[in-house]
């Protein structure tokens, strides 16, 4: 339900691609206050997204009455659980048609029917609901202790005599009439109590309570009366005690600033204009004066700002009043209404700042003073066409003001290249570029190109046009990508004396990814090995059987998915490998970090939990236990965390683990519960009974055994983790199925994390040579297993990582403080062991296939086809098509396997030359049968489950767009959480025509 301004325009604020294709407006004429006894006319229009009206629309009306009770006692509520609850209480209801005037209908209420009323318009025809609060009251807002409100017998009613007011104004009091009361009438604003007074009451006509209106009364204060009757009073039957509190505005002429701003209407790109600023009284200002792009601007619907608005914005009561006039013997006995709390604080959104491909217009000067006159700027902007918004924003306290104005920037001659997004090393493509001659005069002109970086001009670098009359004409040149990183294309085009320029920043990634490859050698005392490098390489060099760090931070950094496990796994990676990397890599993880936590923030449900993927209902138990673990440990190694945020989980997971009965043998099951003790030790709030009670269980399967003994030994208890593991094994089998994301490798890395945390290193040792042979040997991993492999490594490191070791590399001699060192090597490298223990050596080589290596077609457990078709089912090629085309791919998916799978990623990317068509902002609803799809500029990806033998049909929009020789990528599909089930069409090239 949304509530609309409702001006005499009927200006209808709406967000992007909003479903609905027209808005109602709703307007009370006489404003929202409005006297009872009397017809009162409402008016109702209907605008589509550009404001103009749309005729024949059929609308229903219903007005509801909100009592008192309802309003009071539920002010945190919000009205549509009033308007769907079992009783609301319609007044009125009707039926309208929209036209080119106004439809209207008549709201009236007697003087006992006061109160606030709801009134609610819809659209049937285009599913728009607008709705708008008014209050039905006497005339004058008099006569109130007349009434009786059953509701809330409490709640003393009053009124004053205007409903806001200037500094120096006379406030009037109305106090309702009461025999031989006291009301103590206190004036309060966020700050304080600005006075009390005693106000005598009569029995035959109101009391007037009055005073003037002082500068700290702004901009709003608050008028709290307690009334007071003698305790013996029989001429009514209300309380002893009655209290009420208005709100009061007030407005204080002297705290506006009037900033004027005088310039040109119309300017010219890199040629110096002058921006002359004022205030209109001549009072002295302190002042910002920004510039910028209107197009950048409309993108956030940005307004100018208004410090006046910001200052002096209505504020919260700051303060809190008690008394016991509810427990004096004979008073009525019915418990408070609570208070309505009026005004606040608005929060200010903070986005992170990226760079941009094409740096937009914004000029930021000053801060500036002013005392009397008026100041000149000089001001250049660079080359740009279009509109730009002068903005003046000004203070001086208590005053302050803002103003704009709106300038078109334009020149002579104009050049527009266009580029797609990104390009691919060896990828082809060609460059459009108009020329627009603005005026006659302009008779000839000449277009040339210039690229920088990773990019070559193939063919004509310049071309000349002639003109007859101001118009445009079109270039076009060969650009070839020859490397990785960013080109900087430049188009500059001269004429008639003029000049103009654009300049785009050109993405280049690499045609295809990286690959790692690891040479792993355990060398003892004195002895040497030789490590041939291909690429660039990085050798790490261990006192202890260590993971290879930088190869999880790459991959990990660089993940292509982005569920909460993936999310929450990255973080629990680097965080726990930080003390295990370089310098720089740290760094960076550091700067990762607060970003993760802050995605985590919107996984959250309201139950406390965390969802597997953006916009699902219900919390996922084991992800929950992996984004608690990773947040708890983040704030404990000194990262800000929200303390709301971790009570609401720890709620969470400890409602759950009191609900719990073992499941016997069912070690998933099982082992979810030993997480989650795990994940709750790790914040601080072991769950020492819950620990206890599956402790004593004899059926525990041996997973669940030392994910329990790990819970044990972080809450502080190593002797009972380690009489739990006692007689356990520290083998494990490969799981048939891979429940809760489970594989051995993450099994033993949280054995390893028990015998670290229980000083077993005897044991640790080989157990932490084991899981680095399978990260180091080149074997693929997962998220999950890196998560726990990291951390137990981590704990490890914390035990043996100042153990010095020396080792000769080649000729250079290093001796090592630590147990751990990196240096960049090339070419083949002889390591020898000149300390006293083992020395373990890993070369990390990575280095990529060529631009032109295509990727063969792969099949394992799952079966993958696409067809390119016409929207109409017709067969197109996707090696060749015409520019412009609209087409569509469809994926299909089978599982040849024998048993269900889940945790499935299908992932399409596309040439850099076609452009996916989002159904998304057109408004289309997403039929596929995934869990959840991510649309990104280059590709889409979905993420779902297939039943043995079942087939799924995945349908992406397509757009042939850019003229050029590009790469057609292989569409790929794999278990997340399982190596084994993946599938990959060819590559191949995608050449896009004329």
């Amino acid at each position: 339900m949304e509530e609309d301004g409702g001006d005499e325009s009927f200006t209808t604020m709406t967000m992007p691609y909003s479903p609905y294709k027209a808005y109602v407006g709703v307007k009370f004429p006489e404003g929202e206050y409005l006297e009872t006894g009397k017809d009162h006319t409402i008016k109702v229009a209907v605008v589509d997204p550009e404001g103009k009206r749309v005729v024949g629309d059929p609308l229903s009306y219903t007005v509801y009455h909100i009592s008192w009770s309802w309003w009071w006692n539920n002010s945190g509520e919000s009205l549509d659980s009033y308007v769907n609850g079992s009783s609301p209480d319609i007044v009125a209801s009707g039926a309208l048609t929209s036209g080119n005037a106004d439809a209207t209908f008549t709201l009236r209420a007697e003087n006992e029917q006061w109160g606030r009323y709801l009134v609610l318009v819809h659209d049937n025809k285009s599913g728009h609901t607008a709705g708008k609060l008014v209050t039905l009251d006497w005339s004058d807002y008099r006569g109130r202790a007349q009434r009786r409100d059953p509701d809330a017998l409490n709640m003393l009613t009053f009124s004053l005599d205007k409903r806001s007011y200037q500094v120096g104004d006379k406030v009037v009091v109305y106090i309702p009439a009461s025999s031989e009361g006291q009301a103590l009438v206190s004036l309060e604003n966020a700050a304080g109590v600005l006075s009390q007074a005693w106000v005598s009451t009569s029995a035959d006509k109101e009391s007037q309570y009055s005073f003037t209106v002082t500068p700290e009364m702004a901009p709003n204060f608050y008028v709290h009366i307690s009334l007071v009757q003698p305790y013996g009073n029989v001429a009514n039957d209300l309380p002893i005690r009655l209290y009420g509190v208005e709100r009061v505005e007030v407005e204080n002429p002297d705290s506006h600033l009037e900033p004027q701003i005088k310039m040109a209407d119309t300017v010219a790109p890199e040629e110096p204009f002058t921006v002359q600023v004022s205030e209109k009284s001549g009072k002295p200002m302190t002042y910002t004066l920004a510039i910028v792009d209107e197009g950048l601007l409309d993108i956030t619907a940005f307004k100018t700002p208004d410090p006046w608005a910001a200052m002096y914005k209505n504020e919260a009561l700051g303060v809190k009043t008690w008394d016991l006039y509810d427990q004096i013997i004979g008073a009525y006995g019915a418990r408070f209404s609570s208070m309505l709390g009026i005004g606040g604080d608005e929060a200010g959104v903070k986005n992170a700042r990226r760079d941009n491909r094409f740096n937009p217009v914004v000029a930021f000067m000053g801060p500036f003073t002013l005392q009397k006159g008026t100041a000149s700027h000089d001001v250049k902007l660079p080359m740009y066409v279009g509109s730009v918004r002068v903005m003046v924003v000004a203070g001086h306290a208590p005053a302050y003001g803002s103003a704009e104005k709106t300038v078109t920037v334009k020149a002579p001659l104009m050049v527009v290249p266009t580029l797609p997004r990104v390009l691919a090393d060896g990828e082809k493509v060609t460059l459009p570029v108009n020329v627009f001659a603005m005026e006659d005069n302009i008779r000839s002109a000449s277009v040339s190109i210039k690229v920088e970086g990773p990019a070559r001009v193939e063919g004509a670098d310049s071309e000349s046009f002639s003109f007859e009359k101001a118009g445009d004409k079109m270039a076009r040149f060969q650009l070839v990508a020859t490397g990785e990183g960013t080109a900087k294309v430049t188009v500059t085009a001269t004429g008639s004396g003029h000049k103009a320029y654009e300049t785009v920043f050109l993405p280049i990634n690499p045609a295809n990814p990286e690959t790692v490859q690891l040479t792993h050698q355990t060398l003892q005392k004195g002895k040497s090995a030789v490590l041939q490098a291909k690429g660039k390489a990085t050798l790490e060099l261990a006192g202890f059987p260590a993971v290879d760090a930088a190869g999880i931070y790459k991959s990990m950094k660089n993940y292509p998915y982005n569920c909460t496990e993936q999310m929450a796994a990255k973080g629990l990676s680097l965080l726990n490998l930080i003390p295990l990397l370089g310098e720089e890599e740290a760094a960076d993880v550091k700067a990762l970090i607060p970003g993760i936590v802050k995605e985590l923030y919107a996984r959250q449900s309201k139950d406390g939990g965390f969802v597997l993927w953006p916009g699902s209902k219900h919390s996922d138990s084991w992800v929950s236990s992996m984004a608690g673990a990773f947040l708890a440990q983040a704030r404990d190694k000194g990262f800000e965390v929200s303390r709301s945020v971790l009570r609401s989980w720890e709620d969470y997971q400890k409602s759950l683990s009191k609900a719990f009965r073992l499941a016997g043998n069912a070690a998933f099951s099982d082992i979810d519960e030993a997480f989650r003790l795990y994940s709750l030790a790790l914040a601080g709030e072991a769950q020492t009974g819950a620990m206890n009670r599956m402790k004593e269980s004899p059926e525990l399967d041996n997973r669940v055994k030392w994910m329990l003994a790990a819970a044990y030994a972080v809450a502080g208890k190593p002797q009972v983790a380690k009489e739990l593991t006692a007689a356990s094994s520290a083998e494990f089998e490969d799981y048939s199925t891979p429940v809760y994301y489970g594989s051995s490798l993450r099994d033993r890395a949280i054995a390893l994390e028990v015998l670290v945390l229980t000083d077993q290193m005897a044991a640790a040792l080989p157990m932490a040579n084991a899981v680095a042979e399978r990260f180091n040997g080149g074997s693929w991993w997962s998220t999950q297993e890196a998560a726990f492999a990291s951390v137990a490594m981590g704990k490890l490191y914390d035990k043996v990582g100042n153990q010095p070791f020396s080792v000769q590399v080649g000729s250079e001699s290093i001796s090592s403080p630590k147990s751990l060192y990196t240096m960049p090597v090339s070419g083949e490298v002889k390591v020898q062991n000149t300390s006293d223990n083992i020395l373990y050596a890993t070369l990390v080589d990575v280095f990529r296939a060529p631009a032109g290596t295509k990727v063969p077609e792969r099949a394992s457990g799952l079966k993958l086809s696409v067809a390119y078709t016409t929207p109409s089912g017709s067969p197109v090629n996707a090696a060749k098509l015409r520019q412009g085309t609209e087409f569509v791919a469809t994926v299909t998916v089978t599982n040849t396997g024998a048993d269900y799978v889940e945790n499935l990623a299908l992932s399409e990317r596309i040439p850099s030359g076609w452009e996916i068509q989002n159904e998304r902002l057109r408004g289309g609803v997403d039929n596929s049968s995934s869990a959840y799809k991510d649309i990104r500029d280059d590709r889409c990806d979905w993420f779902f489950g297939l039943g043995r033998g079942e087939s799924k049909r995945f349908v992406l929009k397509l757009r042939a767009a850019y003229e050029g020789e590009f790469v057609l990528p292989a569409i790929t599909c794999e278990a997340m959480y399982d190596h084994h089930i993946a599938a990959n069409t060819a590559s191949g090239t995608a050449l896009v025509i004329r």
